[in-house]
């Protein structure tokens, strides 16, 4: 699913930051999600993370 959600991020001053979210990413593994903050106006990335709730162990070689 992926979510968009607009608005003002008063951190940012004048940011107008659109929040997206993809969650689950099932072509990757089931359980990873990307998580954004988007000042499209400016063409910059505010925040973005992903997050995965089971360990696999992928991530150990992805270190660094």
């Amino acid at each position: 699913m992926t979510a968009t959600e607009y608005g003002q991020d008063s951190s940012a001053g004048e940011a107008e930051l659109t929040e997206m979210t993809w969650d689950p990413i099932t072509r990757i593994v089931g359980s990873l999600g990307i998580y954004t903050k988007i000042d499209f106006k400016a063409k910059r990335v505010a925040e973005c993370h992903s997050t995965s709730s089971i360990f696999r162990g992928y991530s150990i070689f992805m270190k660094g």
